[in-house]
């Protein structure tokens, strides 16, 4: 009986907590989030405020949109997206599920008006978001929508490439890689999936090398499409540092070395040098170059200090060469609180470390 009560209750309440007319009115929030009054929005921090954030944000934001400034209509627009996109943020430590239909409510209200400068950002900053929650399927929903609203934001582009690189991971561990001439994978992919038609018994062999090759086939079309990229200038040095790593994977060492040291020539966001000096001593790394890894991995440290990812590298190499104190120095001071950003770590969210600056972009917009 009392367990009868308590599920009548669970539904009551969860009928209540749905209906929009019992939820508080976020007329004023937007009001003084329009007036610049950020502070004023304070993010949901469970995933039931964060829904029920959700709902009231799309039954208020209607009225408070019809009842402005006609003047002022777009801003308006902008004001409830950038708010639903912070809440999105949000729930990346909350209820991703939710930022899903915040991103998609707030990029359909910018749509409804010619693209501008602010929708523009608005978008940038989207990516970031989607991005760092690693949604493959959403990120490319909204670019298919934004790229032909701005065909010339080649960022837009990028986290497309990224996301794409990113499905490719990790490497497969073997003890023989396969050679880089693809016709035996080619071949072993096509009678798998000739099996597959036929509803033979799979084969492990065909169906991991079928598997490799496709994978390889994504990859060189990500290829394909950074060096469609490489011209524009304002993303030029991280499409050639993707470039650079995707080359590495697929063995081709030659190039990879050529695109690091390009980036080295042209970035100056301490991000892209510091990936390239890391990248670059792996390189060394695997070709037995033991000083010039060493001398790419300090490099690494001299733009980032105490990341992780070239530390490690530094002291393993350092340790093997019996220099052990200094390796056992830079391990204490790698894992010292707090610990330091490592762009490694990053790199498969790509443009997400522009978070707080993508933000503030588009409340520049807002005024």
């Amino acid at each position: 009986m009392n367990r009868g009560w308590i599920a009548l209750a669970v539904v009551l309440w969860s009928a209540q907590a749905a209906s929009p007319e019992q939820l508080p009115s976020t007329g004023d929030l937007l009001d003084r989030y329009a007036r610049g009054d950020f502070a004023a929005f304070a993010l949901p921090r469970t995933a039931v405020d964060l829904g029920r954030f959700r709902q009231a944000l799309e039954h208020d934001a209607g009225p408070w949109l019809r009842k402005g400034d006609a003047r002022r209509a777009r801003q308006r627009q902008l004001t409830a997206a950038t708010i639903a996109l912070e809440a999105a943020h949000a729930s990346l430590d909350i209820d991703w599920a939710e930022g899903r239909k915040l991103i998609e409510w707030g990029a359909g209200l910018l749509r409804r008006a010619s693209p501008d400068e602010g929708e523009r950002r608005w978008h940038l900053a989207a990516a970031a978001v989607m991005q760092g929650a690693r949604d493959h399927a959403l990120l490319v929903e909204q670019q298919k929508l934004a790229w032909p609203r701005f065909p010339d934001e080649p960022r837009l582009l990028l986290a497309l490439v990224v996301m794409v690189e990113g499905s490719t991971w990790p490497d497969p561990k073997r003890s023989e890689p396969w050679n880089d001439n693809d016709a035996e994978l080619e071949q072993a992919a096509e009678m798998y999936a000739a099996r597959r038609r036929l509803r033979q018994p799979p084969q492990p062999d065909l169906r991991e090398q079928s598997a490799e090759y496709q994978r390889r086939t994504v990859m060189r079309q990500g290829i394909e499409a950074l060096e469609d990229l490489s011209n524009a200038e304002s993303v030029r040095a991280e499409v050639l540092l993707r470039l650079g790593y995707l080359h590495l994977r697929l063995q081709h060492v030659e190039i990879a070395v050529e695109q690091f040291e390009e980036v080295l020539e042209i970035a100056t966001d301490p991000f892209l040098v510091y990936l390239a000096h890391f990248l670059s001593g792996t390189v060394h790394e695997q070709q037995g170059d033991r000083a010039n890894a060493i001398a790419a991995y300090r490099s690494a440290l001299a733009t980032v200090p105490r990341a992780q990812s070239a530390t490690f590298a530094l002291a393993s190499l350092l340790f093997l060469g019996e220099a052990r104190e200094e390796a056992a120095r830079l391990i204490d001071s790698a894992v010292a609180s707090p610990l330091a950003d490592d762009p490694w770590r990053s790199y498969p969210s790509g443009d997400f470390r522009f978070w707080h600056e993508r933000l503030a972009g588009v409340r520049e917009a807002l005024k």
